[in-house]
């Protein structure tokens, strides 16, 4: 059975106490809608709060598994979903950092970006990339400098855009991502915590299927 490998952070793997969400029922997240859709055995490696350097980590720790279904023929799909730039892993834990230098902070997510797609391309499976959230949080004073910023950068180029869904991912650019999707929605589409609710995801899972 073709299998569908999900990478992101909590809007990928919601797994969050109860008692910090009003509605106490289980959240079924995109990864585990979309391998319904696509008839697909889920294999779904998100975890609250992580960066996207876990995700790089956790990529390269399923190597193996990715490859095993290679050998067999199988038409695998691997499904990134990118979190905001400021979160850093540190000895396995995800802390929240902020550089004054935006052109850094961009440089760095698009390195993120072309680490997960040459190790992907290299492994000769099929992928996608989109982004959970807003590369940059907008609460930051220095955000339309990162969006400039984005748009500038000679990286920009280097980015593979056949496999990336919703990219730029800002909306103000053109671009797209699961946190917009959810906000511009009512209130039925996120939770107390602002998480996407089991209906968002269903949807979400959707719109990723005509985009694959």
């Amino acid at each position: 059975m073709n299998k569908l490998f999900a990478f992101g952070c909590s809007f990928t793997y919601h797994n969050f106490d109860k008692k910090e969400r009003v509605d106490s029922d289980d959240v079924t997240c995109w990864p585990e809608h979309l391998s319904k859709i696509l008839d697909y055995e889920v294999h779904n490696h998100g975890r609250d709060g992580g960066s996207n350097t876990h995700i790089i980590h956790s990529i390269i720790k399923n190597i193996p598994k990715i490859s095993k279904g290679l050998e067999h023929n199988n038409n695998d799909l691997v499904i990134v979903g990118l979190t905001e730039c400021t979160r850093k892993s540190i000895q396995g834990k995800t802390i929240r950092t902020f550089e004054g230098d935006v052109h850094k902070m961009v440089h760095d997510y698009y390195v993120d970006i072309i680490t997960i797609q040459s190790i992907l391309e290299n492994l000769g499976v099929d992928y996608r990339i989109f982004s959970s959230l807003n590369p940059f949080l907008k609460l930051f004073s220095t955000y339309k400098d990162f969006i400039k910023s984005f748009i500038d950068s000679p990286l920009h180029e280097h980015i593979n855009k056949d496999k990336m869904i919703g990219f730029p991912f800002f909306k103000e650019i053109g671009g797209y991502n699961l946190f917009e999707f959810i906000n511009e929605k009512d209130e039925t589409y996120r939770d107390n915590t602002n998480h996407p609710t089991n209906k968002a995801h269903k949807e979400w899972a959707e719109w990723l299927k005509k985009r694959i």
